[in-house]
């Protein structure tokens, strides 16, 4: 089987990008694994704080992706991670044993668009797998 880490904040639309993807390689449903990682203290939630009464796997964007994938036959598991979020999703990676990492970009100014954000950048940066940094929908 081939180990996908998914790291999702709270943005459904940008989860399901990532979601979409997966769900279109090549034998996804009977060759994919995925993880899907949550923090407690990633980005999106600095922003829009989720309701406490929710663990981070019950959040909307991580139930929409599992529910998208397993609706298309692709194994899925929830892991929470804590942070830093960069390193939660690294080691979340390492010690799963994963092949590819599928995270989420985000709309940006075009200044900002020279640099992705803090989190997918040093994902990127520290990777010893491949990273595919999905774009948002139209």
């Amino acid at each position: 089987m081939y180990r996908i880490v998914a790291p999702v904040g709270t943005d459904v639309e940008r989860a399901l990008t990532q979601a979409s993807y997966i769900a279109g390689l090549p034998d996804a449903a009977s060759s994919i694994e995925v993880t899907i990682v949550h923090s407690y203290a990633d980005e999106d939630e600095a922003e829009n704080p989720m309701d406490d009464s929710l663990p981070p796997e019950e959040s909307d964007a991580v139930v929409e992706v599992q529910s998208h994938l397993e609706d298309r036959g692709i194994e899925v598991e929830k892991q929470e991670i804590y942070s830093p979020v960069d390193k939660g999703i690294m080691e979340a990676a390492r010690d799963l044993e994963a092949e590819q990492v599928v995270i989420a970009g985000r709309k940006r100014s075009p200044v900002g668009k020279a640099l992705f954000g803090s989190t997918t950048q040093s994902v990127l940066l520290q990777s010893e797998i491949p990273v595919v940094v999905t774009g948002m929908a139209e």
